[in-house]
């Protein structure tokens, strides 16, 4: 009843014996009965804590992201946010004699992160990696649970599983924020649902916005008909009766721009890996044409530099060689305003839109422009400025990015 706003969490989850302590898969958590005889008798407030941390890992997403870079810094990750949440909100006869340490922790973290998500402090342990006895201390002080299921259950089924796990964050969500008892002091709690509850927009679909109609050279499989042609070549020899089309005409990408937040807020390993993701995502698909008109904008406070991209050859070599310039201020206008300039001087035949990558902290322009604006982050920032309601947003997975950023930094070396 304390809890209450946890009851659609509590709701659609089993509880299901099993034999390693206690952990969850998204479907069920598993416990082990020994155990929990064992924790009634002796401690059953850690009983009650190790059940609420376990429900809050699918309720933030966390096993849903279990693949990063580090698992050991990710579990811990998890856990401190799980906890940090925990305490943000903690009932009165719910105590632990470890809540002080943790709370030191969580201070000091929150203090150097900026933020107490699993994504925060995973990011700031990659950053600054704990040494092992400070990763034993904080596993002593966090751990409630083992993650070990997280990394056994198939892709397919953790993908399901995320969808209704999101509608159970929002839902959760709403009930907090409606309660008069919901305090501002429980911050971490509303940081760590609201980003799990939210819609993520997919990037391969956002990129599709900016397809124009044209033909290229490929035969039309649609208008091929296969019984005349090896008809004539069977009577005739070399000579089909119906050929097929040179030309087809589809939708694909032709004109479009990129502009690059190169403030003091964007590191050039995930700007690399946000042009290696753009540009693998439009190889894979097949998605433009042999010959494009790509401006690649790099902009703080002002214009730095403007690189014209024609085909293929020249993106891959802008992202191997490519050098970033600003580190000022971030003021998105002049970026816009340039982008609007080049569409009178014809410079794009037929611009789609615009993709900005940046954090999201700067001017935004107050008018739509006449095209789509896509704003790309590089991860989940509850505390971003709200954007207008033009923009179209989307959030990539910094550690994403950070991986193909290194992959192409290893590529240029070769």
């Amino acid at each position: 009843m304390q809890y209450r706003f946890f009851a659609p969490a509590l709701s659609n989850i089993a509880v299901t014996e099993g034999s390693e302590g206690f952990q969850t898969d998204g479907r069920s958590i598993y416990y082990d009965p020994v155990l929990v005889l064992k924790l009634q008798r002796d401690d059953p407030v850690r009983l009650t804590r190790t059940y609420l941390h376990t429900i809050l890992h699918p309720v933030f997403g966390h096993l849903f992201a279990a693949d990063k870079l580090n698992p050991e810094l990710w579990d811990l990750a998890c856990d401190i946010s799980t906890e940090s949440a925990i305490l943000s909100d903690l009932k009165a006869g719910y105590e632990l004699d470890t809540d002080a340490a943790a709370k030191s922790v969580v201070a000091m973290i929150f203090k150097d992160a900026g933020g107490l998500s699993a994504d925060r402090i995973y990011r700031y342990f990659s950053n600054d990696p704990p040494s092992e006895r400070m990763i034993h201390e904080y596993t002593q002080i966090f751990k409630r649970d083992s993650h070990t299921v997280w990394r056994r259950v198939p892709q397919e089924e953790l993908f399901i599983n995320e969808e209704m796990w999101k509608k159970i964050s929002r839902q959760i969500s709403a009930g907090i924020n409606s309660s008069s008892s919901a305090s501002k002091e429980a911050d971490p709690l509303k940081e760590n649902i609201e980003l799990a509850g939210r819609k993520k927009v997919n990037y391969s679909a956002v990129l599709r916005r900016f397809s124009v109609s044209g033909e290229y050279m490929k035969a039309s499989e649609d208008e091929f008909d296969y019984i005349y042609y090896t008809y004539g070549l069977e009577t005739y020899g070399n000579m089909p009766l119906i050929e097929p089309l040179e030309y087809r005409e589809d939708k694909k990408i032709k004109d479009f721009a990129i502009i690059i937040d190169t403030s003091a807020s964007t590191k050039g390993e995930t700007v690399s890996g946000f042009l290696r993701k753009t540009a693998d995502i439009l190889k894979n698909s097949d998605s433009y044409f042999s010959k494009v008109c790509i401006h690649i904008l790099q902009c703080d406070s002002d214009v730095k530099s403007d690189i014209r991209i024609t085909d293929r050859e020249e993106l891959e070599n802008f992202i191997r060689n490519g050098k970033l310039t600003g580190m000022g201020a971030t003021d998105f206008r002049p970026a816009f305003e340039y982008v609007d300039e080049l569409v009178r001087n014809r410079e794009f035949t037929d611009l789609k839109g615009v993709i900005y990558f940046t954090d999201g902290y700067g001017i935004y322009p107050h008018k739509a422009p006449g095209y789509d604006a896509v704003f790309a982050f590089p991860g989940e920032d509850i505390n971003r400025p709200k954007v207008p309601a033009w923009a179209i947003c989307t959030v990539l997975d910094e550690d994403d990015l950070q991986r193909a950023g290194s992959v192409s930094d290893t590529d240029q070396e070769n």
